[in-house]
């Protein structure tokens, strides 16, 4: 029987692969690069084969990848391990990329094209203080565009995102595959049946620049927000900005501010989106999209950047939503306003017919035929 290679790190998503594709009829066999040397977040590691980068295992396991039909990478952030693999991989051995999307958008001719002008500027700021008075770090290692020539089918669930990929890689016969790491009940878990009750604000899903904090700050002090908190998770992400991200909130907000500094778990994070019906999501990239869907889910007036290609995707799936540049001003009456009730049905309607659980299984089994066909 032909066998597919999944190839993945210590990251929050390889659970969700190891158990979409530990079937026999997946035809899959796992190897887990660790990132690091620390200790393991992954559940079912146990049903991989660990390989540390370097090693001898790691030379035979570049020997041996003509034994696979394809090869999945899921994820390409680490150009030490997968420079060599992608050069290793045989003629007629398929290889299949899972777009996570900063591997893309991290890239140093585009990066900064994704900040809000205030973002930039403080992120400006912040280089040159590092450069001039900090400790010397290292930039910030992408696998480079040449070696995406290798790859043959780029998976996500947003065609979009496989547009903007194919386009920036000039890669016109890369082809296209469904994927998701999990379906709507599963990112919903324990709240799947319920509603958003309060009144409150989430901004944003971690501390990164690329959520442009700054940007929406000013555009949020110019509405009344009443006795509204508001809540920005930032238990992930860049330690700088996990500090200075409260110093700014909270000389606008007070005491209405609330940070997440602390990880939590899924189920328990979705129970504090319930305390809110507005999220704004002020990305230009497509980042945080779990968080949006579970706003949407929840019922919450969902705002995001119009520049964001995620816009793109919402549009071409049906749901209703918001432009942060068009309707999050003060002189929208409905600014924090419930959404109707009718909304919240359609919303969610939308969502299942994209994103069920049985729409993820039958695309994975659409993946697995598609590469193991010799």
């Amino acid at each position: 029987m032909s066998k597919i290679l999944h190839i993945v790190t210590d990251e929050k998503f390889t659970d969700y692969a190891i158990r979409q594709f530990s079937l026999p009829e997946m035809c899959s066999e796992f190897v887990l690069i660790p990132s690091n040397d620390g200790t393991l977040e992954v559940k079912y590691a146990n049903q991989c084969t660990m390989v540390r980068q370097g090693s001898k295992e790691f030379s035979a396991l570049l020997s041996n990848l003509g034994n696979y039909c394809a090869i999945v990478l899921h994820g390409m952030h680490w150009p030490k391990w997968q420079i060599p693999l992608l050069k290793a991989v045989p003629d007629g051995v398929k290889v299949a990329w899972v777009f996570w999307g900063g591997e893309l958008y991290g890239q140093s001719d585009i990066a900064n094209s994704f900040l809000a002008p205030v973002d930039k500027c403080i992120n400006t700021i912040h280089a040159l203080q590092k450069m001039l008075f900090g400790k010397p770090q290292p930039p910030m290692a992408f696998v480079p565009k040449e070696f995406y020539s290798r790859v043959d089918y780029c998976l996500t669930a947003m065609p979009v995102e496989y547009e903007f990929a194919k386009s920036y890689l000039n890669r016109p016969d890369m082809k296209y595959l469904w994927y998701n790491y999990y379906s709507i009940e599963e990112t919903m878990g324990t709240v799947f049946d319920k509603q958003c009750y309060g009144s409150n604000i989430w901004i944003g899903n971690s501390a990164t620049i690329s959520c442009n904090y700054f940007d929406t700050i000013l555009r949020l002090r110019k509405i009344e927000i009443g006795d509204r908190e508001v809540i920005v998770p930032l238990s992930y992400g860049s330690p700088w900005l996990m500090n200075y991200i409260p110093r700014v909130y909270r000389r606008v907000l007070g005491d209405k501010f609330k940070p997440l500094m602390d990880f939590v778990p899924r189920d328990e994070y979705n129970e504090k989106m319930l305390s809110c019906n507005v999220m704004i999501q002020p990305h230009y990239l497509s980042q945080g999209v779990g968080n949006i869907l579970t706003g949407l889910w929840l019922g919450m007036r969902v705002y995001i950047s119009e520049k964001c290609i995620t816009a793109d995707y919402l549009k071409q799936i049906g749901v209703t939503f918001f432009t942060i540049e068009h309707d999050l001003r003060k002189s929208n009456p409905d600014v924090f306003a419930p959404l109707p009730q009718s909304v919240i049905d359609h919303n969610r309607q939308m969502l299942l017919k994209e994103t069920s659980m049985q729409r993820t299984i039958d695309a994975n089994i659409k993946m697995v035929q598609e590469l193991t066909r010799r």
